[in-house]
């Protein structure tokens, strides 16, 4: 029987020298042979210096990085463009980067991680505050798809952008995956350790959102992807379905901004 082909929608790769996120993985060749040894076909990813930029050196280099890894593995990674609303003239750089080089994936984006936040009062960034909707603005302009870190401005984004393409990590609670239901531009990236490695949560997600709006994703190198394909295969056994969350709605949303991997 032929091996199910996997395309992870949700990864980061350990960054050279940087030394803000510990990593299981000195490098990240070391990473990518984890990840084919696991079973995975492709991947999509950005480095994690990229995406959790503490300042606008971290940001470039991180999305330089990204770039190179892309071109070494010879398209086995597909690099998403890091962003930081703290850095905004970067950030537009680096997405017109990646644009002008053909790639159209913005992500996983973050903003509760973003320093000038971390020693005040406020808790975050919101997703639907202006500096972070102004690089949204531009991802849509540009037609690419935007991952982000699964929140409840996701919904907002979702109705202030009908025509942006927005995949949502993590699997949230289940009143949040009904709002998800109403917004047809948003599909839902099963990673993290509250996502689809709790046993019952996958399964409500497929209930409430059915398989054409889930894609596999793992969180790595954070979380190990053959624990989410064990749970794809118990929560999903029709092997037709199972390959739609794979690989086919990955696949499916890339072309339709106009890329084949």
């Amino acid at each position: 029987m032929e091996q199910v082909k996997i395309i992870d929608s949700h990864t980061h790769m350990p960054s050279s020298g940087w030394e803000k996120h510990t990593n299981f993985f000195s490098c990240f060749q070391d990473a990518v042979k984890y990840l084919r040894d696991s079973g995975i076909e492709k991947a999509i990813f950005n480095t994690w210096r990229g995406v959790l930029s503490e300042s606008r050196e971290d940001l470039e280099k991180g999305n330089a990085e990204a770039l190179e890894m892309a071109t070494s593995t010879k398209g086995f990674l597909y690099p998403g463009v890091a962003m930081n609303p703290d850095f905004p003239e970067e950030s537009l750089r680096c997405l017109n980067k990646f644009h002008e080089l053909g790639y159209r994936w913005a992500g996983e984006l973050l903003t509760y991680k973003i320093d000038t936040l971390k020693n005040s009062c406020v808790s975050s960034c919101k997703y639907n505050e202006p500096r972070f909707v102004k690089l949204i603005e531009r991802c849509m302009e540009l037609k690419f798809v935007v991952q982000i870190h699964g929140e409840p401005e996701v919904v907002d984004l979702a109705e202030m952008f009908p025509g942006l393409t927005i995949v949502c990590s993590h699997i949230g609670e289940d009143e949040f995956l009904k709002r998800l239901v109403k917004c047809d531009n948003v599909f839902l990236d099963i990673s993290g350790r509250a996502g689809g490695l709790i046993i019952g949560r996958l399964e409500k997600a497929v209930k409430i959102l059915g398989t054409n709006r889930l894609l596999f994703g793992s969180d790595f190198t954070g979380y190990d992807p053959q624990g989410f394909i064990a749970r794809v295969k118990k929560a999903i056994p029709d092997l037709h379905e199972q390959e739609k969350v794979f690989r086919y709605n990955v696949l499916y949303l890339l072309e339709s901004v106009g890329v084949k991997i």
